[in-house]
């Protein structure tokens, strides 16, 4: 099947199915938005430690793991470590009873909280602690944020 490429950044790309994206409309401001005749729709932005307030020095592939609460924020200061545990407060509250996931595919690491057609994603590549991919599904398919996730490269 034909594909387009979404560039994020020189780190991220994703492959998308065309033939899943008829009449999608793709606007970039803050987040590069992808949006389908359906309704359904995808945001995807780089996290770096800047953007979210955190020491340049951050590890950023441990992100996900604090931002989804899978584990306890450690080697950071109390209000950082206050800021991830409002942000799963929050993650929570839109996804209630979900249970985040991790799993592995080629360098990358993709963490996901999903509920009905919502998900959450945030992926790390194996050798970039500078920055993380986020992906914020709406109104989407299972099947289809799997195609899209699986394009990750």
């Amino acid at each position: 099947p034909e594909t387009l490429t979404l560039r994020i950044t020189g780190a991220y790309s994703l492959t998308l199915p065309i033939d899943q994206m008829g009449g999608a409309v793709i606007a970039n401001g803050d987040d590069l938005i992808v949006r389908l005749s359906n309704g359904a729709s995808f945001a995807a932005k780089v996290v770096t430690p800047d953007m979210d307030g955190l020491p340049d020095t951050f590890d950023m592939r441990l992100y996900p793991e604090y931002y989804f609460g899978m584990s306890t924020p450690e080697h950071v200061s109390d209000d950082i470590a206050q800021r991830f545990i409002a942000s799963h407060r929050e993650l929570s509250a839109r996804y209630p009873n979900a249970k985040p996931s991790k799993r592995k595919t080629g360098d990358f690491l993709i963490f996901e909280l999903a509920k009905d057609k919502s998900a959450a994603i945030v992926i790390t590549q194996n050798n970039n602690p500078k920055n993380v991919l986020y992906l914020d599904f709406s109104r989407m398919d299972r099947k289809l944020i799997d195609l899209i996730v699986g394009g990750i490269r």
